[in-house]
């Protein structure tokens, strides 16, 4: 099998009780069926605990609330008790997630843990890895479609790695709304790949010329009604759309981010992770252009988050990023009725 990680995928270790902000509280967890079996055998005091907070439900803690086995010193008591090995499913993973596309592999880190947060912000570049790993599960997808997309979103990659940012999102765009409208043919798809190849070094078109006030306060109401776990992300872009309402932000404020920031390393980061994270998803659904929308336009509410702290802070920095980064994936990422929404709502000619 082949499998794709991030570089900084084998760096990550858990910051335990020096996390600032826990991934064991704040969302529902299911417990799945073997670690409940497992827990349910469990003798001694321990077992008894372990007994009585299961008696009621199969979560070890629901939304808004804390796990009752993170203790005082931010720990987990179930891992210090039983060991690792009697963590389930989801705790044990998190935050590493894997995609598997037949004999092919993807593996992330999901930013709603700040220290992944942090290491996207500094590197978004790949490892390819042959294993030995048999496939056990496979999902139906669209395998003739794959490789294509496969290339799409390398060019993609490309584009966000070697041009102004500004000019490489403006670039994107136009290719995937091209490709969309014309990848039914897929032995035209290498072509139209390969004229954007071409296209590339002489594009000059930037992004930030068909930034309105009016997209700007779209884009922000549309995440703002999105179902959350709490309230702070949307507390943050409710401001923001207050500030903007008053004339206090306006939206040479938001083109001054891209001017300012030339390189834009940390943003253009956050756009490769959202853009490896769901684009190759294109393969299920023929999402291509809804889904390197959803990548780009998380990225410029990932701006718009950071002109907020300009204003309010007086600064953009890294650690800022970061937190907002973390904010966005708890709030967005982790909610799948999130993701369908804001994919079909970019898949409409008249998003803006």
């Amino acid at each position: 099998m082949r499998e794709r990680y991030p570089k900084f995928y084998n760096d990550f270790k858990c910051l335990g009780g020096d996390c600032s902000n826990t991934c064991c509280q704040g969302w529902g967890v299911d417990i799945d069926k073997n670690t409940l079996a497992r827990y349910r055998n469990v003798s001694g005091p321990y077992g008894a605990k372990l007994k009585n907070i299961l008696s009621n439900h199969k979560q070890f803690f629901k939304l808004g609330g804390s796990c009752p086995f993170l203790n005082k010193d931010g720990l987990c008591d179930i891992q210090l008790n039983l060991g690792e090995g009697y963590l389930c499913d989801v705790c044990r993973r998190f935050p590493r997630e894997e995609y598997v596309y037949g004999e092919y592999a993807e593996h992330s880190l999901s930013p709603a843990c700040i220290e992944a947060a942090n290491m996207i912000l500094e590197n978004m570049e790949f490892v390819d890895k042959n294993t030995d790993r048999l496939v056990t599960e496979y999902s139906t997808f669209d395998t003739k479609i794959f490789p294509y997309m496969y290339r799409a979103r390398d060019f993609i990659f490309n584009c966000i790695d070697t041009m102004d940012f500004d000019i490489a999102v403006m670039l994107i765009f136009e290719f995937v709304e091209y490709l969309q409208g014309n990848f039914r043919v897929y032995s035209k798809i290498d072509g139209i790949i390969d004229s954007f190849v071409e296209k590339k070094d002489s594009y000059n078109k930037r992004f930030t010329s068909c930034i309105t006030e009016k997209m700007i306060v779209k884009l922000i109401r549309k995440y703002i009604s999105l179902k959350m776990l709490t309230p702070d992300l949307r507390d943050k872009l409710d401001a923001l759309l207050h500030m903007i309402y008053g004339g206090r932000v306006k939206v040479g404020d938001i083109v001054g981010v891209f001017e300012r920031y030339r390189d834009m390393k940390f943003f253009s980061n956050i756009a490769k992770y959202f853009v490896y994270k769901y684009y190759l998803r294109s393969v299920y659904d023929y999402a291509m252009a809804s889904r390197a929308k959803l990548a780009i336009y998380t990225t410029l509410i990932m701006i718009l988050l950071g002109v907020y702290d300009m204003f309010t802070l007086g600064k953009i920095e890294k650690g800022d990023i970061a937190k907002n980064l973390e904010m966005v994936s708890r709030e967005i990422e982790h909610n799948e009725d999130s993701i369908k929404k804001l994919t079909k709502f970019f898949a409409k000619k008249s998003s803006f």
